[in-house]
């Protein structure tokens, strides 16, 4: 996460400065695929990040990839057709039909939305973000699908304004949340898991989804 999050900075630090230094970059096609393979089960597809080598150093490039596990084939999920030039695809995971994957999309450092790739749409879905949700960050290396594809669980932050004779004027919780996603309205489905003080310990932040489809919390 942290890793993709340097690269991130990197990547509009090198925009701004556009203008007095042009780096040489280049655009691979996922190669150490197994470094950045996202988890799902489904065992045909996987999906991958790809590369961005700059001056000889390779970055996550924020593009997402479905890979038929079987051929090799590849597919761009993500392009800047749509999202633009300054996009990260951040997280993700894939449907058991392998016909729609769900990341989270930043562009030019907003907030990430998460989006709906279906492979039959033209374009990307927007399904919400953490603002539309109540929420002040999702973090996307949570993002856990069930094996029936019907829900997707993640954990997130939320700022709290304390009362005034508090001696901090707001606080961080940490939490784990689900989302419908049959939903007519998805963001109204929104389920709160777990929550609890980012400075408790332990932390449980990182859902996962058994082939059974019961729900387990990872803490650190």
């Amino acid at each position: 996460m942290f890793k993709r999050l340097a690269f991130l900075f990197l990547s509009l630090s090198l925009a701004s400065s556009c203008q007095r230094f042009t780096p040489s970059v280049e655009l691979l096609k996922p190669a150490n695929v197994e470094a950045v393979r996202y988890t799902d089960f489904n065992q045909k597809y996987s999906l991958f990040e790809g590369e961005k080598v700059i001056e000889g150093q390779s970055f996550p490039d924020g593009r997402l990839w479905l890979i038929n596990n079987s051929t090799g084939e590849q597919r761009l999920l993500t392009s800047e057709s749509y999202f633009g030039e300054h996009f990260v695809a951040l997280g993700g995971v894939l449907a058991p039909d392998a016909q729609t994957a769900y990341t989270l999309i930043t562009k030019n450092n907003d907030a990430y939305n998460l989006y709906a790739l279906s492979l039959e749409a033209k374009e990307p879905i927007f399904l919400s973000n953490a603002r539309s949700l109540g929420l002040t960050e999702i973090i996307p290396e949570s993002l856990s699908l069930s094996p029936d594809g019907k829900t997707l669980a993640f954990s997130a932050y939320e700022e709290v304004t304390l009362e005034p004779n508090e001696a901090e004027p707001f606080t961080w919780l940490l939490g784990v949340y689900t989302l419908d996603l049959r939903a007519s309205s998805v963001k109204d489905s929104l389920k709160r898991v777990t929550q609890q003080a980012i400075d408790e310990a332990p932390a449980y932040f990182l859902p996962s989804f058994s082939p059974d489809g019961s729900l387990s919390i990872q803490n650190s």
